[in-house]
C-alpha cells in the first residue's frame, strides 16, 4: 500500500511540474537571444526532467504528414544601408497570399498510467509558407499537454480502440525568411529567426493493434516573425535588414502511431 501511494504522489508531482514548465515556456518573448535560448531549454528540459518515472507511462511515437495552408497576411520589410558617403533607408509593407504546401513531422510522448486520459509530448515538424514574393521555411519544436478520451475499451484494448484527443502548448519556431519586394525595394531581405509561438491540435486515433494506431489530425500554429539582421565592414559600411509578420497556419494531417 505504501509503495502504491508513493507512485501516486510521483505522478502528481510530475503533472504539476509539467504544467508549470509549460506555462512558463508559453510566455511570448521579444527579448534577447539569451532569453530565447533559456526558453528553448525549458521546452526540452521540462520534457526530459521526469525520465526516471516514465516507466509508469504508456509511450507513443507518431509520424505524420499532410497539407499546410497559411492565412493571408501583411508583411513589412525594411532595408537600411550606410557608408562614409551617407546612408539610405527603405521600408515597404504588402498583403501576401500564400499557396498550400506540405507539412511533415514526428512526435514522442507518453500517457500517464494512473491518469490514462492525460499525457505530454515533444513534437518536431516542418512546413513552408510560400507566396509570390515571399517564402518562410518553418521548423517548430513544441511541448504539448495532451488529453484523450478512451472509447470502446476491451480486455485487448484497455485504453480504448477509438481515442479522440487534443494537444496544446508552446512552440519554439525556427524560421528562414526570404522577402523580395523588388523593384519597390532596391534589394531582397532574408535571414533566420527563432520565436516562441502557439501550437494547438485535435485528432482522432484508431488503435487496430496492441502497438499500432492510425490517426487524422487538425493543427493550428500561430507565431510572430520579427527579426533584424545587421552586417558591417570595418565600421566603414554596413546594412540592416528586418522582416515583420504574423503567421497563422492550418494543417490537415494523417499519420501512424507506435505505442509501447
Amino acid at each position: 500500500m505504501t509503495e502504491s501511494h508513493g507512485h501516486d504522489t510521483d505522478d502528481k508531482v510530475d503533472l504539476v511540474g509539467i504544467i508549470v514548465a509549460t506555462g512558463i515556456s508559453y510566455e511570448k518573448s521579444r527579448g534577447s537571444a539569451n532569453m530565447k535560448k533559456t526558453k528553448l531549454s525549458l521546452l526540452v528540459l521540462c520534457f526530459l526532467a521526469f525520465l526516471p518515472t516514465f516507466a509508469w507511462a504508456e509511450w507513443f511515437l507518431d509520424i505524420y504528414g499532410g497539407e499546410s495552408t497559411t492565412q493571408d497576411v501583411r508583411i513589412t520589410a525594411d532595408i537600411k544601408s550606410y557608408s562614409i558617403f551617407g546612408s539610405s533607408s527603405q521600408s515597404h509593407a504588402e498583403e501576401v497570399d500564400f499557396d498550400s504546401s506540405f507539412t511533415t513531422g514526428g512526435r514522442l510522448g507518453y500517457w500517464f498510467e494512473k491518469l490514462p486520459w492525460l499525457g505530454v509530448s515533444l513534437d518536431l515538424s516542418y512546413f513552408k509558407a510560400e507566396g509570390e514574393k515571399v517564402e518562410f521555411d518553418v521548423v517548430p519544436l513544441s511541448l504539448l499537454l495532451m488529453l484523450r478520451w478512451p472509447l470502446f475499451k476491451s480486455e485487448n484494448f484497455p485504453k480504448g480502440k477509438l481515442q479522440p484527443y487534443a494537444g496544446v502548448g508552446p512552440g519554439y519556431f525556427f524560421t528562414d525568411s526570404r522577402v523580395n519586394f523588388r523593384p519597390t525595394l532596391q534589394d531582397s531581405a532574408s535571414g533566420s529567426s527563432a520565436e516562441i509561438g502557439f501550437d494547438l491540435r485535435a485528432g482522432l486515433a484508431w488503435q487496430f493493434h496492441k502497438h499500432w494506431a492510425i490517426f487524422g489530425e487538425y493543427r493550428f500554429t500561430d507565431v510572430n516573425i520579427d527579426f533584424k539582421q545587421e552586417d558591417s565592414f570595418a565600421i566603414i559600411s554596413g546594412s540592416e535588414e528586418s522582416i515583420k509578420t504574423h503567421l497563422k497556419s492550418n494543417h490537415f494531417l494523417a499519420g501512424i502511431s507506435y505505442r509501447f
